[in-house]
């Protein structure tokens, strides 16, 4: 739920045609104090292969707001080994602007079979090299910050530390060193994303070096 709605109901009564409901509130590591934190490989590959999700298909990710949890989605599906995953930009908002056609009810798709090894075989290089733990930000932030770059993509006054984390239990501020791009900095009014050159002066601004590798 995000401001009150109900994404279940959101999704079943409004949606882009043979879409399907990924849940990150459930394709998640369920036993973890934290919200949201990557879910055993094989385990999620199971619930992928579920609906019918392969790390071969083309997945295009898309939320009732526009750009929010959409992007989490993209980047778990990423990560997790998808081969092609992409954003709709604007998202539903933007999709019923155009009145474009929409459906409602229980999707109805075929499930192919799909082995959850397949999600394990096409993870485990990605996961190794573009996720990294606790433990290796603390060291590197401690040792040499300005080799590499940390940006927090929460509101301003979240990563400042003057507003209380939405969720419970967790502390106010920041990692030291981090930088600030707001995630809504990226974005267009219409929820769409902003062009390259204006990304590129959005990251800048905020203090990233884009010609570095990390």
């Amino acid at each position: 739920t995000v401001d009150d709605r109900n994404a279940d109901s959101d999704f079943y009564s409004n949606r882009v045609p043979n879409a399907l409901r990924f849940d990150l509130d459930k394709l998640c590591d369920l036993n973890s104090d934290l919200p949201h934190m990557l879910p055993d490989l094989e385990w999620f590959g199971a619930r992928m292969d579920e609906i019918g999700v392969s790390p071969k298909d083309t997945i295009v990710c898309y939320d009732s707001i526009g750009q929010f949890s959409a992007a989490r989605a993209f980047w778990t599906l990423w990560v997790l080994g998808a081969h092609d995953v992409k954003l709709l930009d604007g998202g539903l908002p933007k999709w019923l602007e155009e009145e474009r056609r929409v459906a409602n009810g229980e999707p109805l798709v075929e499930v192919e079979p799909n082995p959850a090894s397949t999600w394990v075989r096409e993870a485990t290089p990605r996961l190794q090299k573009e996720v990294i733990s606790v433990d290796q930000v603390e060291d590197f932030v401690q040792s040499s910050p300005s080799q590499k770059q940390l940006v927090d993509a929460r509101p301003k006054n979240r990563y400042l530390g003057v507003d209380e984390e939405p969720r419970p239990n967790l502390k106010r501020g920041k990692i030291p060193g981090s930088l600030n791009v707001p995630f809504g900095q990226v974005l267009n009014p219409d929820g769409t994303f902003k062009s390259d050159e204006e990304l590129r002066q959005v990251f800048e601004e905020a203090g990233v070096d884009l010609s570095k590798e990390e």
